[in-house]
């Protein structure tokens, strides 16, 4: 493996972290301060796959 398909992948891998750390913080903030569960932005994700 190159130095340069390792960089590629913890890149990819850091972007993909954070990606789910921001969903499951909105998940947590959501559920704090309304004390509901919402999973409404959890289909706007869902579609933002299929749209992008």
């Amino acid at each position: 493996m190159s130095l340069t398909t390792l960089a590629q992948a913890v890149a990819a891998g850091l972007a993909n972290g954070a990606f789910y750390a921001f969903l499951a913080l909105s998940f947590a903030a959501i559920l704090a301060l309304t004390r509901a569960l919402n999973l409404a932005h959890g289909e706007l994700v869902i579609l933002g796959g299929y749209v992008g």
